[in-house]
């Protein structure tokens, strides 16, 4: 029998990872982590977990109630909310949900496995299965940047395809036709701008959302990234939460 798939949703990086490990020692397995609420409801629709954690207060446009009101309605899966302070009607709201349960931080590691434990006793059993995940073809030149997009996006649920220029990262959208591209505008062979063109240019690939990634932060730089076909456009060192939004976000517009 297989363990439980927990999602864990949490803004503060180090509050995470002790949540985490906390889960891993209860013998539970981490099916994902995210910081947004708009991540974690995509998120719980690609992975289809046992349980979610649920901080309830995030940073960005959807807080922990809305979020797991959102994954409520799309299916069935226990939410445990976890928050330093409850205030009455965030409380009414929550409420609303029908969560299976509530933690307050910081949160102990034998009331974390109690309240994982009653909550999946008393869930329906009835899961569906994952929904396909999103293809994306990341490309820097960077080695350490690639390895970690990478490793985050696949954490997040991603099939990620990693390229190393320019003109890999052409080749490998014509051959997995991605969902969406992460493109570094500085690149060798080819840059990001003409990859960016040449992508629009192509029948199958036109409609591809694109994120540019560049070091170079000035308006005009941006202007040139929108010129050549981007949706979307963020400057280094990129903020790993506003990717995972931006990402989700590209998605769900599509672009077409």
């Amino acid at each position: 029998m297989r363990s439980a798939r927990i999602l864990i949703v949490e803004d503060n990086a180090l509050v995470a990872q002790g949540t985490q490990a906390m889960v891993n020692q209860a013998g539970y397995e981490v099916a994902g982590c995210t910081a947004s609420g708009e991540a974690a409801v995509a998120l719980a629709a690609r992975l289809q977990p046992d349980l979610v954690l649920m901080d309830i207060r995030l940073r960005g446009q959807m807080d922990g109630v809305e979020a797991a009101r959102r994954i409520r309605a799309q299916q069935a899966v226990p939410v445990i909310y976890v928050s330093a302070y409850i205030d009455e009607l965030t409380l009414r709201r929550a409420d609303a949900t029908f969560p299976s349960g509530y933690l307050s931080k910081p949160v102990l590691p034998g009331a974390l496995r109690n309240a994982i434990e009653l909550a999946l006793r008393q869930a329906p059993r009835n899961r569906q299965p994952p929904i396909q995940a999103p293809r994306l073809v990341v490309a820097d030149d960077n080695c350490m940047t690639r390895a970690i997009l990478r490793d985050a996006l696949s954490a997040q649920g991603y099939q990620v395809t990693v390229a190393r220029d320019g003109a890999e990262a052409l080749s490998e959208a014509q051959a997995v036709h991605p969902d969406l591209m992460i493109l570094d505008v500085q690149m060798p062979v080819l840059d990001g701008l003409e990859v960016m063109r040449q992508v629009r240019r192509a029948p199958d690939l036109a409609a591809t959302p694109i994120i540019a990634l560049t070091a170079l932060a000035e308006p005009a730089d941006r202007r040139r990234c929108l010129e050549a076909g981007a949706n979307e456009y963020l400057s280094k060192p990129v903020s790993l939460v506003t990717l995972f939004t931006m990402v989700e976000t590209c998605l769900e517009r599509g672009y077409a």
